[in-house]
């Protein structure tokens, strides 16, 4: 059964299928609010089948551009104000463009998205590689590497986050696909030390993957205002990671596991030494997001009767598992666009989370 997705952030069409292993079912839209030519890129993508349709009313368009597009691949598209990627097997017809153009009609368009066409593709190649070979010279300065010297995991993984270890991990496949898909001279060194780097990388390749987008840094670019009485505080932690690899760690790194409290307020709830104050905060906080952590860390603990399903497409869910979220960032989804760290807004709590903010922060606790 066909499952459509529609990308319609600017985060999401940005990311697009990069970094699945494969399609499936899934069919991606991007919708636009005008029509324009685009260029798109097939980097980090699977083999992938693009459509490109002009909408001629909200239950017709035509179809003006349809082919099989192979990995490391510039495409440029005809004017169009509706992309779609799905897998190589797929065929458009006459009842999925309804069903396509009936879901975008749903959703809001993005303001802009795709590429300007009008920009040369020699110049953004330079740019990644730019950018890749600026990450693959922080690992051979970090590791002290010259000439074909050794990379050091110890020291990669004691220096590098894992969201920049994710990074730097996709430069480095970028270095060795792209120089086979785009017959680009690359040096020796960079060849080297990339091979070397998904070598190292190998167990945890795909969480890496999943920390270079959903483990990013936040705590600058939040609130600081305490959630109790509004002064300058610090973002606290709650659920631990000490008996955790920090390739799994990085999730509970996350603003979902921590609250804002100044440290006198902290020492008024007893937060430091009050499991139960602690836990109850955060759930009332973060509500179904909270909870679809609390999942997570319990299925990679073995505990209770939560277990990580053999499919998790870390891809599409970098956060956790689809079946222990809902379906939107209110109710606790971390599917791709909803994995962007996010302050507590709009978040869907019960009666009961909500009592329990009442009640340990005032009648009325000041939420971000």
């Amino acid at each position: 059964m066909k499952k459509i997705v529609v990308l319609n952030s600017a985060f999401a069409q940005a990311l697009g299928v990069m970094f699945r292993r494969e399609l499936s079912e899934q069919v991606f839209v991007f919708p636009y609010p005008t029509k324009a030519r685009r260029l798109y890129q097939t980097f980090f993508c699977p083999p992938l089948r693009i459509v490109a349709l002009a909408k001629k009313s909200d239950r017709s368009a035509d179809v003006v551009f349809d082919q099989v597009v192979q990995p490391w691949h510039f495409v440029s598209l005809p004017k169009t104000d509706v992309v779609v990627e799905m897998a190589t097997n797929m065929q458009m017809d006459e009842d999925l463009i309804v069903e396509i153009l009936s879901v975008v009609g749903e959703h809001k368009h993005a303001e802009r998205g795709g590429v300007d066409v009008n920009t040369g593709i020699q110049d953004l190649i330079f740019a990644l590689f730019a950018a890749s070979l600026a990450d693959l010279r922080r690992v051979r300065s970090v590791c002290g590497i010259s000439g074909y010297g050794r990379v050091d995991p110890e020291i990669i993984e004691n220096h590098f986050s894992p969201w920049e270890r994710g990074k730097i991990l996709a430069s480095a496949g970028f270095i060795l696909d792209c120089r086979i898909g785009a017959q680009i001279s690359i040096p020796n060194g960079a060849i080297s030390l990339s091979r070397q780097m998904l070598d190292v990388e190998n167990t945890f390749q795909d969480e890496l993957f999943a920390a270079s987008l959903a483990g990013v840094p936040w705590e600058k670019e939040f609130s600081k205002a305490c959630i109790r009485c509004g002064k300058n505080s610090s973002w606290r932690f709650v659920l631990a990671s000490e008996n955790l690899p920090p390739e799994l760690a990085w999730r509970l790194k996350r603003p979902e596991n921590a609250i804002p409290l100044c440290r006198n307020c902290a020492r008024k709830l007893h937060f430091a030494k009050n499991e139960q104050v602690r836990r109850q905060l955060l759930w009332g906080l973060w509500g179904p997001r909270f909870e679809a952590l609390e999942r997570w860390l319990w299925a990679v603990q073995g505990e209770g009767a939560y277990r990580l399903p053999r499919n998790w497409d870390k891809a599409e869910h970098p956060l956790w598992p689809e079946e222990f979220g809902g379906r939107n960032w209110a109710s606790g989804s971390g599917d791709l666009m909803n994995c962007v760290p996010r302050e507590p807004k709009n978040i869907r709590r019960t009666q009961a989370q909500k009592r329990v903010l009442a009640k340990l922060l005032g009648s009325t606790p000041r939420l971000p």
